[in-house]
């Protein structure tokens, strides 16, 4: 009887130890479960913000392409408008070869193309604008014959045209946050002038209510783009694709 006793207590403990176990390995997959819920649930939190973000990208660029498109029409018509010009002027001088009668339609085209040096992006705009001025007053005082201004209009139309196709490198001196400072300049046609100061400053030429002004780029991210765009144009390529900081976005 004591020997039977003692086999039934040994069986009670072998089950209440295996009921204890399989306890333990419940809580345990229930902990579990509970983890991988949460992990489940953080991971579809962070799926939902990075669809919301992709969205408000996708919607960021789109403005932003729109914006783009909208500038290059306009600057496609700027420039047809000079194209207008150099035949109209052609013209003018084939129908007429009297110098003083072709004066006022000269100092009409020096107005417009002062005018559409005024409204680009400012590109050696004084240099641009005092060659125009300085044709102006020769005509005015009728030092030079006419028909030779006429040519060297030609010639500056041209150099409008050629600059609108051009990409490259340059120096001039800008207003940076009311001061004055010589930078590098990389020209992207006539729609993009982005700037690199003596003291590594970057930014863009950004145009706002009908206005261009300079202005610092402070993103990481954008200022590494203007600084690939600078390394690529010193080592001679001039096409490319770039993603830049967008002037044209306010």
């Amino acid at each position: 009887m004591t020997l039977f006793l003692r086999k039934l207590t040994i069986a009670c403990c072998i089950v209440f130890t295996a009921s204890t176990g399989l306890a333990d390995d419940f809580d345990n997959l229930a902990q579990n479960l509970v983890k991988i819920r949460a992990q489940v649930e953080e991971l579809q939190t962070q799926l939902d913000l990075d669809k919301q973000d992709h969205k408000n990208e996708l919607s960021s660029l789109t403005s932003q392409m729109t914006d783009l498109e909208v500038e290059k029409r306009r600057k496609s018509m700027v420039y047809e408008e000079l194209k207008n010009k150099m035949v109209a002027m052609q013209e003018t001088i084939d129908a007429d070869h009297q110098s003083d009668d072709i004066r006022p339609q000269l100092l009409n085209v020096l107005a417009a193309l002062k005018q559409h040096v005024d409204d680009g992006i400012p590109f050696k705009q004084t240099e641009r604008i005092d060659m125009f001025s300085n044709l102006e007053t020769r005509l005015n005082t009728g030092a030079v014959d006419s028909r030779k201004i006429a040519n060297k209009i030609w010639a500056l139309i041209e150099d409008e045209v050629r600059l609108s196709k051009e990409n490259g490198l340059y120096q001039q001196t800008i207003v940076l946050e009311g001061e004055n400072k010589l930078a590098d300049i990389a020209k992207l046609g006539m729609m993009y002038l982005y700037f690199k100061t003596r003291d590594d400053q970057l930014g863009l030429a950004r145009r706002q209510q009908g206005q261009w002004r300079y202005e610092r780029v402070l993103d990481p991210v954008a200022q590494q783009q203007i600084e690939t765009l600078f390394d690529t144009l010193k080592k001679q390529v001039r096409q490319g694709f770039f993603e830049l900081p967008n002037p044209y976005n306010s």
